[in-house]
């Protein structure tokens, strides 16, 4: 059996204050590809930011304003908290219980951060059985397309910025004027940019109205066909380090996209059938 602080982040763990302010988050998310940072204080967990958090305040602040916003005027105060011996299991179901992407790891007696335990750790590191007979297109169409939200390379990358936050996308696929998938915007693009970018963003806050999608967007698509099965897809999300496959189907049009929370919720009902 295997526990959360075995495959969770720990050795390598980065964290922030909550008195900082969300630059220094931004800075730390972009340049690392993360999508939670623990906030602490004197090794005491006090909450956890997401790029959702991080949206969400761009979107009613705005740019430069909302990078000089304090983290504790922003971040999940109370985060879900979980002991380093907890077994993976039956951390994959409180995550779809909770629908969250993540569980920090503390000691019970004193409280100090551990680890984290991501959708990405459980997609790399875990693996209930194979899936190798459970087809994409199986797990139905409805499913399939709810993942699916393009947006038109062309529109503002605030708009984008705007749409992840109102529906906690991790990423959205993006479209060309013939309405075909031509690329893939994930959150962690977002923050690298504020990241790389932040003293033109500084300096002009029209920056990032004059953006547009394709300007940011990976143009390297990743995609799988429909007739695959779910342990392709879990080996070929692994492989490229990534966490979301538009799905094709034998007309060359995406139909879906499998992504690591459809992962965990199928590792979910396996564990509750068991």
């Amino acid at each position: 059996m295997v526990d959360v602080l075995s495959i969770g982040t720990k050795h390598d763990l980065i964290e922030s204050a909550p008195n900082r302010t969300l630059e220094s988050a931004i800075l730390i998310m972009g340049s690392r590809k993360f999508r939670h940072l623990p906030i602490t204080k004197l090794g005491k967990i006090r909450g956890i930011l997401s790029v959702s958090d991080i949206f969400r305040t761009i979107k009613e602040h705005g740019l430069p304003d909302a990078l000089s916003v304090n983290i504790s005027e922003v971040m999940t105060e109370e985060p879900i908290q979980v002991i380093p011996e907890l077994l993976v299991e039956k951390a994959i179901c409180l995550m779809v219980e909770k629908n969250i992407g993540s569980l920090l790891i503390s000691d019970e007696e004193n409280g100090t951060l551990r680890g984290i335990i991501t959708k990405r750790d459980i997609l790399k590191n875990y693996e209930l059985e194979s899936f190798s007979k459970l087809k994409l297109i199986d797990l139905g169409a409805e499913l399939l397309k709810k993942e699916v939200n393009p947006i038109s390379c062309d529109a503002p990358l605030v708009y984008a910025l705007i749409e992840m936050s109102k529906k906690k996308l991790d990423r959205i696929l993006t479209h060309n004027k013939d309405g075909k998938i031509d690329g893939i915007l994930s959150a962690n693009d977002i923050t690298r940019l504020c990241a790389t970018e932040r003293e033109e963003i500084s300096n002009n806050s029209n920056f990032l109205d004059a953006l547009h999608v394709n300007y940011v967007a990976s143009k390297k698509l990743i995609s799988i066909g429909s007739d695959s099965t779910v342990a392709d897809a879990i080996v070929l999300m692994k492989e490229h380090n990534i966490g979301a496959l538009p799905i094709y189907d034998d007309d060359d049009e995406v139909i879906g996209m499998f992504t690591e929370g459809m992962y965990l919720r199928l590792l979910a009902d396996k564990i509750g059938n068991k």
